[in-house]
């Protein structure tokens, strides 16, 4: 991880207890920012539709496999070195995960959104935020939704990740 990343950058050796202080500090900062986005925009009192402890879980999940295709893509990139390990091949196999997780997540979020305002807890903020989940699904927004979040940011990413595995040695 960082001990490869780190000595590819400044083509040095990098000493291991250096490496995995900075794992470490990376890993706990990465933690903090891809939770407390997903924290800090659930708690904003202007947009009902986010109100959910999924919101969270979606951009942790998203954070992941974002991270994820980034260390694929370095490695694609670098793959006429002969230090990239042979874990990376493991990668599009656990971002493949993550994606259907966010899938998952994102069905949920939504469905939570739409049911909140049909009955289940009649209220404006209820109403409100089945409304955005309209919009998104029917409205004008629609199309970026369907086109740019489901199929560019989700089913492409997905169906490289599952072509990549079929690929890659086992």
């Amino acid at each position: 991880g960082c001990h490869f990343t780190l000595g590819y950058l400044v083509e040095a050796d990098v000493a291991p207890g250096l490496s995995v202080g900075i794992e470490v500090v990376g890993l706990l900062a990465a933690c903090a920012v891809m939770t407390y986005t997903g924290l800090f925009l659930s708690d904003m009192q202007g947009i009902p539709f986010y109100h959910t402890w999924l919101l969270p879980v979606l951009f942790v999940l998203s954070s992941l496999s974002t991270g994820t295709a980034v260390v694929i893509l370095g490695a694609f990139l670098s793959q006429e070195q002969k230090n990239v390990p042979v874990g990376l091949f493991a990668l599009p196999r656990i971002d493949a995960v993550l994606i259907v997780g966010e899938c998952a997540v994102l069905v949920a979020f939504i469905g939570l959104a739409l049911s909140i305002g049909d009955g289940l807890d009649v209220d404006v903020v209820g109403s409100t935020a089945s409304d955005s989940a309209r919009f998104l699904l029917f409205g004008d927004a629609s199309s970026v939704f369907w086109l740019g979040l489901v199929v560019v940011g989700l089913g492409v990413p997905l169906l490289l990740e599952l072509g990549v595995r079929s690929s890659s040695p086992t």
